[in-house]
């Protein structure tokens, strides 16, 4: 027959291993979610890229802004530079703490930026972006010495 200290130390042991498989399903589902969080940044930015790179294929001039003399390329170009940034200024926002987003999607920062940042630069675009990326922009990513 079992005494009183075998069954409280019984159930103190089972109480452990109560708390410890609870602590590890817990840190094992902030593990999935953040996963998961991870995998749906991703998708949800290379989807915008995709769309912004349709649009680019089917209006090639948005390639070569220094090139186009019609207005209304002019107008496509201002809407599709504004979209290129937003896009950018999201990239930033959701990938500044995460290394792997940062190697995958900082390099497109850098070739998009470059090839819209004169439209970037110019005074009335400026209070269309939050003061911290733009001044990553003008300061960090070295656009205002490429393109002055």
């Amino acid at each position: 027959m079992l005494n009183d200290t075998t069954i409280q130390l019984v159930q103190a042991i089972s109480s452990l291993i109560a708390i410890c498989l609870g602590g590890s399903a817990l840190f094992y589902s902030i593990f999935a979610y953040t996963r998961a969080l991870k995998a749906a940044h991703y998708n949800e930015i290379d989807k915008a890229y995709q769309t912004l790179l349709n649009i680019a294929f089917h209006n090639t001039f948005v390639l070569n802004p220094e090139t186009i003399t019609t207005e209304e390329h002019k107008e496509k170009y201002d809407i599709y530079a504004f979209m290129v940034w937003n896009f950018l200024e999201t990239i930033y926002d959701k990938c500044m703490t995460d290394k792997q987003l940062q190697d995958t999607w900082l390099p497109i920062i850098a070739v998009e930026g470059k090839l819209h940042y004169a439209w970037f630069k110019r005074e009335d675009n400026r209070p269309k972006f939050k003061d911290e990326f733009y001044k990553l922009v003008i300061d960090s990513l070295g656009f205002s010495t490429a393109n002055k």
